[in-house]
């Protein structure tokens, strides 16, 4: 199964900085999530991240140090609920038509 919104880091107890890539990117960098997963027990713990985590759009720093036996897990989580209504008699955009459709398939994903 192909991962187009996941990327699966290997902890080494050292490393606090992480590029990833999403098929697509994201919308918005809330979208961006992350948690660190026991390797033996699958248990998952959230790992924070705020817009001061952002290098760049690809990179992800001063992360909390990933243990050896556990992998950080940066996904794309992009919401469900419409991002854009449109009502009757309302200009359609480029934007939003993109926005509508990269959203469809990001949910999708």
């Amino acid at each position: 199964m192909a991962l187009y919104a996941t990327n699966r880091f290997a902890g080494d107890g050292v490393t606090t900085s992480y590029e990833f890539n999403f098929v697509g990117k994201y919308l918005a960098r809330s979208h961006v999530k992350a948690y660190q997963e026991d390797n033996a027990t699958l248990a998952r713990t959230p790992v924070a991240i705020t817009n001061s985590n952002f290098l760049n759009d690809t990179t992800l720093y001063n992360l909390p140090v990933t243990p050896t036996g556990a992998t950080l897990v940066i996904y794309r989580d992009t919401p469900k609920p419409p991002l854009v209504d449109f009502t009757n008699g309302s200009r359609f955009t480029e934007f939003n038509m993109d926005l509508v459709a990269r959203q469809g398939l990001f949910v999708i994903m």
